[in-house]
């Protein structure tokens, strides 16, 4: 970007504005080629600040992006009063600050962890309470899986299982508040987003050797998935799987995930931005905020790229296949 539920707006047509003019000032698909194609960090700084981001700050590369997405908040701020209606969006920070802090119990095995440090990251909360024990302080959505996460790690130092099981409990706090929401743009989020983690899932689970058990504890009901369909297909083997997923509205999906993983990811991230941008027409409502916040989350991510292909000198080809461009 350049230059329970509850909200007030200062108006719908207010933020909605709002938000049509800062999407105007998105980087376009020109825009990524022209920054892949420079070969120094500085000078793409230098180009990023031409284009109006990093405005009045300087700071190390890390600072600069963190920067950029509190200008996000800051600017759905201005249009909503109370930030809760946007937990959903929240959450994955937040449990992946639960997997570090957990996985900090025992950094012999672990490396230390690192942490979200965002507003609305939780990571002073989440990091006391797994450090005492004290589940009851952290947020109801998140105490359950905390315990049961902890409990598994201490006791058998599994890390794979105990991020399994904060995996889950994400997943299923992404569907909760997307029920439990009055906003169609927030539900159409909460139902994408299952369904692309359990496409993601079921793709990396096919090539183990998985158990029934194992499966029902790593996937979740909801989105436009069957579980039982996807636990069938997924026991059967990897063509069983591609034929089920090719007769669902994710097939698009496959086609990626069969062309590399990285156009695969790239597509995921595109894929959610689509189904929420559909709200966008809607004028009166969150949708033209969430459609936002999405494309911005996944502008965020192809800077990210950005700066790792030209750090390490790989090629724009490279580059450029992990932008998530949502406006050509």
């Amino acid at each position: 970007m350049r230059g329970g539920e509850k909200q007030t707006f200062i108006s719908y047509p207010y933020a909605t504005a709002c938000i049509r003019s800062m999407e105007g000032t998105m980087l376009r698909l020109q825009e990524y080629k022209e920054l892949a194609a420079i070969r120094q960090v500085p000078e793409c700084i230098n180009r990023l600040r031409a284009l109006g981001f990093f405005e009045g700050i300087n700071a190390s590369l890390e600072e600069l992006l963190s920067y950029e997405q509190e200008r996000t908040l800051k600017l759905l701020s201005r249009c909503v009063s109370d930030l809760s209606s946007f937990s959903i969006f929240f959450l994955p920070h937040q449990f992946h600050n639960l997997k570090a802090a957990v996985k900090s119990l025992n950094t012999s095995i672990h490396p230390t962890p690192i942490y979200y440090d965002g507003e609305f990251d939780k990571r002073e909360l989440i990091e006391t309470s797994i450090v005492n024990k004290a589940f009851d302080h952290l947020p109801d959505y998140m105490q359950k899986t905390a315990k049961e996460a902890y409990k598994v790690y201490l006791h058998s130092g599994d890390g794979m299982l105990s991020d399994t099981l904060i995996d889950r409990g994400l997943l299923e706090a992404v569907k909760r508040m997307g029920e439990a929401s009055q906003e169609t743009a927030i539900k159409q989020y909460a139902k994408t987003y299952l369904s692309l983690a359990n496409l993601k899932l079921s793709f990396r689970l096919v090539r183990w050797e998985t158990s029934s058990s194992f499966l029902e504890q790593a996937l979740v009901e909801g989105g436009e998935f069957s579980k039982d369909r996807l636990k069938t297909a997924i026991l059967s083997g990897k063509q069983e799987l591609i034929s089920y997923l090719n007769s669902t509205s994710y097939r698009e999906g496959v086609t990626a995930y069969q062309n590399s993983p990285a156009t695969f990811e790239c597509w995921c991230d595109k894929e959610l931005y689509r189904k929420v941008a559909a709200g966008k027409s809607n004028s009166f409502s969150l949708g033209p905020l969430v459609a936002f916040f999405v494309a911005r989350e996944n502008e965020m991510k192809s800077l990210r790229f950005l700066f790792t292909g030209i750090k390490n000198q790989l090629s724009e080809e490279w580059i450029l296949e992990r932008m998530r461009t949502v406006y050509e």
